[in-house]
């Protein structure tokens, strides 16, 4: 169970959750009723940024709270007002009532302070009640994750929902039940930040640890559930902000709002970690029940089929047959799993409009596999030069609109900074994963069940 990874302060905080879900629930329900049924005025435009407020710093209060440290769980969130008042655009009125020439970067200097400053004094705080040694070093270590959790949860699907206000729900009722999905995704999001970031947290003591989140040991039904619950949020969820913040970023007229960059590459950053997790929990699950699931692993990352995979996981039961047994039959597995893999992409490639296009992307995912079924590292080399490869062939699609080598050197800053870190890192994932489910290294297998020999 995920409890067993948690320090008693951590745990005390994941207990109830239900009840948090609940309080998160009602004050969603409260901001979308003072939003769409109370009349357009200065008091409720104040109640509604009050309660929006709580709804999204309630679960910085609440590991306090559950800790019963009151005083800094209120005093957190109080921190974090002047930054929820200055979400509006300050630099209008500045510019109208004052003289001064650069009054959109004060405005946005005050705007980055008032979000830093809350997130300095929440790892201060989580360091202490974790009781962690204090330095600068881990410091700077917390206050980057905490400000990566506080960015993941501003950065929402309002850019892609708003386009949903000119649509007409008839009867009116089904535009409250829709609101009312997206509330209880929203609150599952905040749930799943919480969780992950609590757990994430007790590996930043190295890069190598926050690369290998899950300790080799045997995984259990309860710890994979909660597990693959989590990170498959977070990685559905970061993969739908790396597309909004990066049209945002790319397709907008004005220069990109600074706020915009940083949630871009916290979603990376998060989607990396999280397919990492769920890499190594497809692994370790697979050595725990002495099986190979294969290409069962590779549907965890599509919703709906994903949900299938969770039952399969967890309701297998161990296998009974020995580790040379399991050995014996592990290279035709593989083959069995790599030929359905590669058959049913093959089918996919005739139901593709753009066949050219469609034939080469499963070409290039059929050898991918391949490699990464018996390549034990090399992912972020396979990545990123799918990437380049994909930006090569976006622009070469291009080359009929537009003269190709101008519009490269126009938006030669762009690509480098944002579209290949963000291809990059969503072929990683995926990659990941698709080499943690058809890869097995038997010398790591071998270490595993010696070392767990009467837990698997």
């Amino acid at each position: 169970m995920i409890h067993s990874y948690l320090s008693d302060t951590q745990e005390k905080a994941v207990r109830n959750l239900g009840f948090l879900a609940l309080l998160l629930l009602i004050l969603g329900g409260v901001r979308y009723y003072v939003s769409e049924y109370t009349p357009d005025t200065e008091q409720y435009t104040i109640l509604w940024k009050t309660i929006n407020w709580l709804f999204s710093t309630l679960i910085f209060g609440w590991y306090f709270y559950k800790n019963k440290k009151y005083s800094a769980g209120i005093l957190i969130q109080l921190l974090f007002i002047p930054f929820y008042i200055l979400k509006v655009p300050l630099y209008y009125y500045i510019d109208y009532h004052t003289n001064f020439d650069n009054s959109y970067l004060i405005y946005k200097t005050i705007y980055g302070i008032t979000l830093t400053l809350p997130v300095l004094w929440f790892a201060l705080r989580y360091l202490k009640c974790e009781k962690q040694a204090y330095s600068i070093k881990t410091m700077m270590r917390y206050s980057v994750f905490s400000m990566i959790a506080i960015l993941l949860i501003l950065s929402n699907l309002n850019g892609i929902f708003k386009y949903l206000q000119f649509v007409t729900f008839d009867p009116p009722y089904i535009k409250d039940i829709f609101y009312g999905f997206i509330l209880c995704v929203r609150v599952i999001k905040l749930l799943c930040i919480f969780i992950g970031f609590l757990y994430m947290s007790n590996k930043l003591v190295s890069i190598k640890q926050l690369m290998h989140p899950i300790p080799k040991s045997v995984v259990t039904k309860r710890f994979f559930g909660y597990g693959s619950i989590v990170s498959y949020t977070l990685i559905f969820i970061t993969f739908l902000g790396i597309g909004k913040e990066f049209i945002s970023i790319n397709f907008s007229f004005s220069d990109p709002e600074y706020i915009d960059i940083f949630k871009h590459f916290a979603n990376i950053i998060t989607l990396i970690l999280s397919a990492v997790f769920l890499g190594n929990l497809i692994q370790y699950r697979g050595y725990s029940l002495k099986k190979y699931f294969g290409i069962v692993g590779t549907l965890s990352l599509l919703p709906v089929l994903n949900s299938i995979v969770f039952l399969i996981f967890t309701r297998s039961q161990k296998s009974k047959k020995s580790i040379h047994q399991y050995y014996s039959k592990l290279g035709k597995n593989t083959n069995i799993h790599l030929t359905i893999f590669s058959i049913l992409f093959a089918l996919y490639s005739f139901i593709e409009k753009d066949e050219i296009v469609s034939v080469i992307n499963i070409l290039i995912m059929i050898i991918v596999v391949l490699i990464l079924s018996t390549a034990k590292k090399n992912i972020l080399m396979i990545s990123t030069t799918v990437a380049i490869l994909f930006l090569g062939i976006e622009f070469y699609e291009y080359r009929e609109y537009s003269d190709v080598f101008k519009l490269f050197k126009e938006k030669i800053i762009t690509i480098l900074c944002f579209a290949l870190p963000s291809l990059v890192a969503i072929y990683y994932s995926l990659y990941y994963v698709l080499h943690k489910s058809f890869y097995t290294d038997k010398k790591e297998g071998e270490q595993f069940f010696e070392e767990f020999q009467s837990e698997t």
